[in-house]
């Protein structure tokens, strides 16, 4: 099947450390760029379905601690 950019996309960038650096965020504007691409019934895109190896947890600061 063919998918768009023939690359895997990654819905887990929100959250991630290195959303900065990463090369395959799952933002809604590839959303609307594949669906411009494949037309009205929605693009098939090509998704992590666990975080990958390249994923790392971002460090929230603690509000109530003042910090």
């Amino acid at each position: 099947m063919m998918c768009y950019k023939d690359m895997t996309f990654c819905p887990f960038y929100a959250d991630c450390a290195e959303q900065v650096h990463c090369d395959r965020p799952l933002t809604p504007e590839v959303r609307i760029q594949a669906d411009m691409w494949w037309g009205e019934a929605g693009a098939p895109i090509a998704v992590y379905m666990e975080k990958p190896d390249c994923w790392v947890q971002e460090v929230l600061l603690n509000k109530e601690s003042g910090k």
